[in-house]
């Protein structure tokens, strides 16, 4: 009995004491730099500006979407310059950042309102996953997915 209190408390002090050693140390600020990018780069497929998705999205940025097609930089480029995709709003919400090093992972969810992907109505809300790396002192997206999130 003894013994397996002993082994039940070392279980639980290690417990705490690693996810404390492990916990990444991210400069002031980095966490609402990013958020502050992401609002920006919803905001730029609302207006259609194609300059800050040049700016966010790295070269070799990659997209999954909510059907699994694979897209990149180009694509989203071209769609949006084409005017395949447009929305009335974007609302970002329930954003978690979490840094490691040059590395940064966002989740959170995303509203869209009035939205159209080649025709099809895509409004809803959608979880997405994007991750980010600091090249260069500049935060760039490389990697984006979206789950569409059941209608209630």
């Amino acid at each position: 009995m003894k013994l397996t209190l002993y082994v039940m408390i070392l279980a639980v002090a290690a417990g705490i004491c690693v996810p404390a050693a492990d916990k990444p140390k991210t400069k002031p600020g980095v966490e609402e730099k990013i958020k502050q990018l992401e609002q920006e780069w919803a905001q730029a497929g609302v207006k259609r500006d194609t300059s800050v998705y040049e700016r966010i999205e790295a070269d070799d940025f990659v997209f999954t979407d909510p059907e699994g097609v694979v897209g990149d930089k180009a694509k989203d480029l071209s769609e949006l310059k084409a005017g395949e995709f447009t929305a009335e709003a974007i609302d970002l919400d329930d954003m978690k950042v979490r840094v490691f090093g040059n590395a940064a992972v966002v989740t959170g969810r995303t509203t869209i309102k009035g939205g159209k992907y080649k025709g099809k109505d895509i409004s809803g809300q959608y979880r997405f996953t994007d991750v980010w790396v600091n090249r260069g002192g500049r935060w760039q997206a490389v990697a984006s997915q979206a789950t569409v999130l059941a209608k209630q």
